[in-house]
């Protein structure tokens, strides 16, 4: 292993633990029972770490493989399926981060800095750090595999399932969240004065963003498709240059 493989062999390796520890650390400090799992922040966190923790595992097991992220002993549909894997839980943790830094922390009861320092920082850790490492992580190094004219699509599976997931608590089992509201965020408040298609811009608040629960979901939705394929331009070109590395190393070892 070259002394540059060695270097991102370790970037690999820290910047999955951190991602890791961070989630785990605000989870744990958030944990208020099993209803901790109808918060999309909770799920996407566990998603992130269940697909890192495996992600290190192999990382340890085959270092020189997974330093250079080419995976080229495994199958082309290997590699599809866990690059599409890596795209949901790595889209689903900045949903969650960009949620929260630009709707929900700005319209928090305690101010935009409690909303991230409150409880020994684990709303920092499960809302900016973890998300943060792990979109470095998937950038810098999942390049195993082209992305098709797919992925981006399965990128959305995730909210939306959490979307149809908090409804079917609030419309069939009545499920209701803080303040008495029917979804536990106030994008998603249907009961708030903009309801599904209204504008209400003077009711923001900590129960109501002013824009109707569907125009908001339909503008997010765009808005990360497009940056989701935008992330993976940018792996396409990332992908390319690791397979010329790549072809370049085994053709320097084969000489020596």
């Amino acid at each position: 292993m070259s002394i540059s493989t060695k270097r991102e062999y370790k970037g690999v390796l820290s910047i999955k633990l951190i991602a890791i520890i961070a989630s785990l650390y605000g989870i744990i400090l958030n944990w208020k029972g099993l209803f901790s799992l109808t918060y999309f922040t909770n799920l996407s966190n566990i998603f992130m770490v269940c697909v890192l923790m495996w992600a290190l595992v192999k990382h340890i097991k085959h270092p020189r493989n997974k330093a250079t992220c080419t995976s080229l002993h495994h199958s082309h549909n290997s590699n599809v399926l866990w690059y599409t894997v890596k795209f949901m839980a790595t889209l689903s943790i900045m949903v969650t981060f960009s949620l929260y830094v630009f709707f929900l922390a700005p319209t928090n009861e305690q101010g935009f800095i409690a909303a991230f320092t409150h409880n020994y920082c684990a709303s920092l850790c499960v809302h900016v750090i973890a998300p943060l490492f792990a979109l470095a992580d998937f950038l810098l190094f999942d390049n195993a595999s082209k992305s098709n004219k797919y992925t981006v699509w399965y990128g959305v599976i995730p909210p939306f399932a959490y979307i149809a997931y908090v409804y079917i608590l609030s419309f069939w089992f009545h499920v209701t969240w803080k303040h008495g509201m029917p979804a536990p965020y106030n994008f998603l408040n249907y009961a708030a004065p903009s309801g599904w298609f209204g504008l209400e811009w003077g009711a923001i608040s900590s129960t109501s963003l002013g824009i109707g629960v569907v125009y908001f979901i339909t503008i997010f939705t765009i808005l990360f498709l497009c940056l989701g394929k935008l992330g993976m331009i940018w792996q396409n070109k990332l992908y390319k240059k690791r397979i010329k590395r790549f072809a370049a190393d085994t053709e320097d070892q084969a000489h020596r």
